[in-house]
């Protein structure tokens, strides 16, 4: 009940601010290009959220495949620069890059674990509308993302038991991922 009632106040509250003022639910779906030091790879992305008076906010997910894959769920804020259909804007995202595969199988001697790290990215835009709500969006920014890698080792014993062998020799990695992107999207 204490969970409920403040849900209920906050709805209420949206819809007699959208009645006023066209708060609007937004969608936006992209697919972009990443280009880095290390390699070249695509992104895909989903943004749902609301728009108000120029300005957008949602939370988004998507998949990145820029040299180890993940997950980066995210908050991105974005704003027009115009009061117009058609407008230049701005942008930034902030959240966490969560890997694809936690455990990678393990080898005849090793095996890797796999911890989430910070995702971020900002750029500018241009949104040109199409029909009704609907509109492209299209996009330049910086994007980063760090990814955290435990490695284990196998090691066997010399001494009895002879046959026993453990992991050991533990090695830790911090990537960091630093590239431009490059997206084009659908919104409604």
């Amino acid at each position: 009940m204490r969970k409920i009632l403040p849900a209920c106040i906050l709805l209420i509250f949206c819809l007699q601010l959208s009645a006023q003022n066209k708060l609007q639910f937004q969608t936006i779906i992209q697919a972009g290009f990443l280009k880095g030091h290390n390699n070249d790879a695509l992104q895909y992305q989903s943004i749902n959220g609301i728009r108000f008076k120029g300005y957008s906010l949602g939370i988004g997910v998507g998949v990145d495949h820029y040299y180890y894959r993940t997950v980066p769920v995210f908050a991105e804020l974005r704003k027009d620069i115009f009061n117009k259909k058609e407008t230049p804007f701005i942008y930034a995202a902030l959240g966490s890059s969560l890997p694809w595969v936690k455990d990678a199988p393990a080898n005849a001697w090793q095996k890797s674990e796999y911890r989430r790290g910070i995702f971020y990215e900002a750029g500018l835009g241009y949104r040109v509308p199409m029909r009704g709500r609907l509109f492209l969006n299209f996009s330049l920014g910086y994007s980063q993302k760090s990814l955290h890698e435990t490695q284990y080792t196998k090691i066997y014993r010399d001494f009895p038991p002879y046959d026993t062998e453990t992991w050991g020799n533990t090695m830790y990695f911090d990537y960091t991922f630093r590239r431009i992107s490059v997206k084009v999207g659908l919104g409604f």
